[in-house]
């Protein structure tokens, strides 16, 4: 009976917990719309995955609702996203004189 149940375990939480999945609609640098399907919750989590790869630097969630999310990627250089991009002065090798 046991080794029954230790098969079985695995597909219970599947069904307990849904299966969510995503299609990305529209993709372009500055943002895009991502479609939801099955669960929402799973599928939700799946699209913050998304667009957090596809927005380094952040997002914004423009609209959603039970079917799709669009999203506008934060710029980089932003005031609130501002990332150094220079070299560390202390890694700089300059020439004794």
């Amino acid at each position: 009976m046991r080794p029954a149940l230790l098969v079985l375990l695995p597909w219970l939480v599947v069904l307990a917990t849904g299966c969510g999945s995503i299609q990305v609609v529209d993709r372009t640098p500055a943002g895009g719309t991502v479609a939801l399907d099955g669960s929402h919750d799973a599928a939700e989590e799946k699209a913050e995955d998304y667009m957090r790869t596809a927005c380094p630097f952040g997002y914004e969630v423009v609209s959603a609702d039970e079917t799709a999310i669009r999203f506008r990627c934060k710029a980089y250089g932003t005031d609130r996203e501002k990332v150094s991009r220079t070299t560390p002065s202390s890694s700089i090798v300059r020439p004794e004189s």
